[in-house]
């Protein structure tokens, strides 16, 4: 996982531009916050997360 933190506008306007070009299929580029950038595994997520540790831990989401 790749974050990059910077102005909501050179967030918007020039690093996610040329990170989605740079890595296409091979990566995710998340913008969660207006200043922030991250650059995932394809396929990767928080909610994958919690299901990979819920399923380590041998517990149900209900729980």
């Amino acid at each position: 996982k790749l974050l990059f933190y910077g102005t909501a506008e050179s967030v918007s306007t020039s690093l996610r531009p040329h990170w989605s070009e740079a890595v296409q299929e091979r990566a995710r580029v998340v913008q969660a916050q207006a200043d922030m950038l991250e650059i995932v595994p394809p396929g990767t997520s928080k909610g994958e997360g919690v299901h990979m540790l819920l399923d380590h831990l041998g517990a149900k989401a209900d729980e």
